[in-house]
């Protein structure tokens, strides 16, 4: 019982040295070839956004996982989820509204950029 409980603390705290986090799954993580086009993708587009200080809503945002590619270029980062994804404790200067793609909580044209990326 013992050796389990250490072999379990020792795979929770190094699992990410060898899958990653998302985003930034290693080639060892089921999601490896499901997330590295959409990374490739996202750094592609966010060198070509003109200026910076730009409004990003990203919904179905869950914990956000693509705020550090925007990150530099917004002024805001809306993030949009339903209240069970959203995390409770978010630090970084994201606003977080609940809400559903169906029906989005904000005004018309107060965007310059909207991220949704269902099934990832």
């Amino acid at each position: 019982m013992h050796l389990a409980f250490l072999l379990k603390k020792v795979v929770e705290r190094y699992q990410h040295l060898i899958l990653g986090r998302h985003p930034n799954n290693t080639i060892f993580s089921f999601n490896y070839h499901n997330v590295r086009h959409i990374n490739r993708f996202l750094w592609a587009t966010r060198n070509q956004l003109p200026g910076n200080a730009l409004t990003l809503v990203d919904v179905g945002a869950g914990k956000s996982p693509y705020y550090p590619i925007f990150a530099e270029l917004v002024e805001d980062y809306i993030a949009i989820d339903s209240i069970e994804s959203l995390p409770q404790n978010e630090v970084r200067p994201i606003k977080q509204m609940v809400g559903f793609a169906e029906k989005l909580s904000i005004p018309e044209v107060s965007a310059d950029i909207i991220l949704s990326n269902a099934g990832t």
